[in-house]
């Protein structure tokens, strides 16, 4: 039985043994403690020539292939990455779903190109953020922030980013604040049009602390995989309802005022980007483009191949956005009588964060005037129109309830 000494003070996703040695599991360090869940134990044969049957001759054949693999899984291996991608805490990580703006792009700041992200940058910068295509195989779109107004120098307060505000809900299961607080897993596609190093972060609402990772992109418009894992906070104030939990961030630029002063590490502050973040709004041929994006509880990342794989189904995708954001084509007809009220009522087709803000648009009344909303919560809508004169009224239009973050 080999003797078991693993290293003191380790971090999240260390290995023990560094080096896997043959016919023993390979630990990995959850930020809790040192587990072999998803390890292999392997015996595999090295490549031979074996004899194969050619179903169609019946003649015996050689070919190079592997012999017997005698691998020793615990029963988990598949199942994980599936139950993870399932429960993945992002919204819209497929970037499949945009019903605000369909793949017509914002040029507008700290508004919604597409659902569950926002683009934030600043005064002298211009971006058109939107939908795109043109992604690694098996993601049918992408998130691009593509320069339009350049800034070659920054100021110390100056940013551009996109970020996601993920419920209180979705991220309780992580304990973060707490003793017990679990580390998390993000893995993301990009293809930058400049080269160098990036940053991303993660903070509560407060924005205090933050813990800013970095990742490099290696070429030019290459599409890249990159993954980070995050030992679980043990610090702050993180919302465990319906409000914001944790605030996801990917930097396009920053000034010195958002530069931490470490990485890969808890800080205290609100930080934003790695030493050495490119300015990639120097010029307007710069552009950022993700795609597949997933954040997992636990260490274990789903590899490049498998990531297209663990993303929900667009139609849950559909139900999950619009918890915070859905649009109605509505109609009303009825009979009334002068300056009376003709109401009725909408469920939504998915029950929303909290009561939404409730707008109509392109609206068009006959005999009446509104719409108006009588009483909203989170399940439905009550709304109604006037009569104007007595007799037939109606009204049709678009209704949009939001309840973004």
């Amino acid at each position: 039985m080999p003797v078991l000494d693993f290293p003191a003070s380790p971090l999240a996703g260390d290995k023990y043994p560094v080096t896997a040695v043959p016919g023993q599991p390979q630990y990995t360090y959850d930020g809790v403690k040192w587990t072999t869940i998803g390890a292999q134990i392997s015996n595999a044969a090295p490549a031979t020539a074996l004899p194969l049957m050619d179903a169609a001759t019946a003649v015996v054949g050689t070919a190079t292939k592997y012999a017997r693999e005698d691998h020793v899984h615990p029963r988990i291996p598949a199942a994980p990455v599936d139950a993870l991608g399932w429960s993945g805490m992002q919204i819209n990580g497929s970037l499949e779903v945009s019903q605000e703006r369909g793949n017509v792009n914002t040029q507008l700041n700290a508004t919604y190109p597409i659902d569950g992200w926002i683009t934030y940058f600043s005064t002298g910068i211009g971006l058109a953020v939107g939908q795109g295509t043109g992604s690694p195989s098996g993601f049918p779109n992408i998130l691009y922030m593509q320069c339009q107004t350049a800034k070659p120098s920054l100021l110390a307060a100056d940013a551009a980013s996109i970020v996601q505000y993920i419920e209180g809900y979705r991220i309780s299961r992580l304990g973060w604040g707490t003793a017990n607080a679990q580390p998390i897993t993000i893995g993301f596609w990009t293809a930058h049009a400049k080269p160098g190093l990036y940053s991303g972060n993660v903070r509560p609402s407060s924005g205090d602390p933050s813990y800013v990772f970095a990742y490099t992109q290696a070429a030019a418009h290459a599409w890249q995989y990159n993954t980070v894992t995050i030992p679980g906070c043990t610090t702050g104030t993180w919302a465990a309802n319906n409000t914001i939990g944790i605030i996801l961030q990917f930097i396009m630029a920053t000034g010195s005022a958002g530069i931490a002063p470490s990485i890969n590490a808890w800080v205290t502050g609100n930080y934003a980007a790695a030493p050495g973040q490119v300015n990639a709004v120097d010029s307007t041929a710069n552009a950022c483009r993700f795609a597949g994006v997933v954040v997992l509880p636990g260490i274990a990342a789903p590899t490049a191949a498998q990531s297209p794989l663990i993303m929900r189904p667009f139609d849950q995708e559909l139900l999950t956005c619009k918890r915070y954001w859905e649009k109605y084509y509505i109609r009303l007809d009825g009979y009334g009588l002068a300056g009376t009220s003709i109401i009725t009522s909408l469920a939504y087709a998915v029950e929303k964060r909290a009561a939404p803000t409730v707008t109509y648009t392109g609206t068009s009344m006959t005999n009446s005037a509104g719409p108006q909303t009588v009483l909203g919560s989170a399940h439905e809508l009550v709304w109604g129109i006037n009569a104007t004169a007595t007799g037939m009224a109606s009204g049709v239009g678009t209704m949009i309830a939001d309840a973004r973050l």
